[in-house]
């Protein structure tokens, strides 16, 4: 063989390389830009969830109505609690009248508890 059919017969293998890569190569770049959209897409609604977050300047954005029905909600909570300690109260009352009248011996201890 001649150096000039070695050079014919890479060239042949080298294209026929290419043919036979050139429809992966494109299938590849079609999967890469969609992939690509679709991460621009994913960053697109996560940069409008931030800013509901944090403000442009990093720091964190007041969100009054999130903060205003968080105190409802703990002024609710404190006008429960209350209840509970007055209804707690008044329960005990009531044990007590009717261990008077039944002359029980062994009265109810008060719950020992830090916040009474």
């Amino acid at each position: 063989m001649s150096e000039e059919s070695k050079q014919d017969a890479k060239g042949a293998f080298i294209e026929k390389m290419l043919f036979a890569l050139l429809p992966l190569l494109i299938g590849c770049t079609g999967y890469l830009i969609q992939a690509l959209g679709s991460i621009q897409h994913d960053v697109t609604v996560l940069n409008s969830k931030v800013s509901l977050v944090v403000t442009s300047d990093n720091k964190q954005a007041s969100n009054t109505g999130a903060e205003l029905a968080r105190e409802k909600l703990r002024q609710d909570l404190g006008i429960e609690i209350q209840k509970n300690r007055d209804a707690i109260a008044e329960n005990r009352l009531h044990i007590a009248i009717l261990e008077e009248k039944t002359n029980v011996q062994k009265k109810i201890k008060p719950l020992k508890t830090g916040d009474q």
